[in-house]
């Protein structure tokens, strides 16, 4: 169950002054969700965990695996 601490927020990056991207464990599955006041949405279904150690939330380790992960993708954004 979920409070069994199947949810847990791994790691997290502000984007803005009150905007952040959040990647959240709930059980098997990592979700991307982009946090913003009075919203939250589901950004990216993760189809493997991302490889983040434990006591590295929110630090570079997270941000550079996340870079990673989503430069594999091949989005060409602009």
């Amino acid at each position: 169950t979920l409070a069994n601490g199947a949810l847990r927020v791994v790691g997290g990056l502000s984007m803005g002054a009150r905007e952040r991207i959040v990647l959240v464990q709930v059980g098997d599955t990592q979700l991307l969700v982009g946090v913003a006041p009075g919203r939250v949405q589901t950004l990216h279904v993760l189809p493997e965990p991302l490889p983040v150690q434990a006591g590295e939330q929110g630090g570079a380790g997270f941000q550079q695996v996340l870079g990673q992960v989503l430069g594999k993708r091949g989005d060409k954004r602009s």
